[in-house]
């Protein structure tokens, strides 16, 4: 056994993920994002750290280098990243610091008088409507896909990412069984969720004519899960982020797969539905994550409800 002496920052980080994953039961990619956030770490401070290395001035030099770090995004070197993502490395790193502090390994946690970066409202982009056509049309029209299978899969896919909103482990774990195309919703099972709440969402009737035709071409397979591949088996992660490079190329344009769930947002505002109801819709626990879509709703969106008001409709 390991004296707690002796246990390198790794170690420690190690006995923690396995904590989060076997005692309070979070997702595997949630794992994976605490373990990669920690790599970044290592790697821009010292891979043999030890708890009392751990200093505030230590931090203050990780999230430093983090956002003045050169990086290569294709062809083009950037540095500088986005508050959004340097308040999501914070969000992974603190609660394992604060877990050696329980531990009594170290007594006070690096992170204290370290304020989480504030998130500007503008780090939530959606696709505009010439942006979703380019996407749409490369799918279905420009890429020469192996067979009417992959095609008809990969529009059902990104037709259902972009008119439920779900989020893209909710869309890889659904399964044959929760789809009900008689009520026109699809259940969205809380253990595979981020949020953990069980939810359904109602399916445009368009949109199930898209997923029917992907089924009348999916093959028989014993694989319980809604997506598959050719030869049947559960379409994986790696799978949907190559299928999302080779549609950025076809179509020209930029984009990553979350903003599909902030596109279905933003026009469910626009649309009139209310927060409370997109809240449910969207999974979210708190409120709060829903009214981003609020503040970041462009001001020519309500222009027609101003034009409404008038001295003679007030109550």
């Amino acid at each position: 056994m390991t004296d707690k002496s002796n246990k390198t920052l790794l170690q420690w980080h190690e006995e923690f993920c396995s904590m989060q994953q076997h005692v309070r039961g979070l997702r595997p990619a949630t794992i994976d994002s605490f373990r990669n956030t920690f790599r970044v770490f290592s790697k821009l401070t010292s891979e043999d750290l030890m708890p009392g290395m751990l200093t505030n001035a230590l931090i203050i030099q990780f999230f430093t280098k983090l956002n003045t770090r050169e990086r290569k995004v294709g062809v083009t070197v950037k540095s500088g990243i986005k508050t959004s993502t340097t308040s999501t490395y914070y969000s992974k790193l603190k609660p394992f610091f604060d877990y050696l502090v329980r531990q009594k390994i170290i007594e006070i946690s690096p992170f204290d008088g370290i304020d989480k970066p504030k998130v500007s409202y503008e780090d939530v982009k959606y696709l505009k409507k010439e942006q979703v056509e380019k996407i749409l049309t490369a799918i279905a029209l420009n890429v020469d896909w192996k067979n009417d299978f992959i095609k008809s899969r990969n529009l059902a896919m990104i037709h259902i990412l972009l008119f439920t909103g779900i989020r893209k482990g909710e869309l890889l774990n659904l399964k044959v069984t929760d789809f009900d195309f008689n009520t026109g919703l699809v259940k969205v099972n809380g253990q595979t969720s981020k949020s953990k709440i069980d939810r359904e969402v109602p399916i445009n009737t368009r949109i199930i004519k898209i997923i029917k035709s992907y089924l009348a071409d999916r093959k028989a397979s014993n694989c319980p899960f809604f997506f598959v591949g050719e030869r049947g088996e559960r379409f994986t992660e790696s799978g949907l982020k190559h299928l999302i490079e080779k549609i950025k190329d076809a179509s020209n344009i930029r984009f990553h797969i979350h903003q599909f769930r902030h596109t279905f947002a933003m026009n469910m505002v626009n649309k009139g539905c209310d927060i409370a109801r997109l809240q449910c819709l969207m999974g979210h626990k708190d409120i709060r994550q829903t009214s981003v879509y609020l503040r970041k709703m462009p001001s020519v969106i309500v222009r027609n409800t101003i034009e409404l008001l008038d001295i003679d409709t007030l109550v």
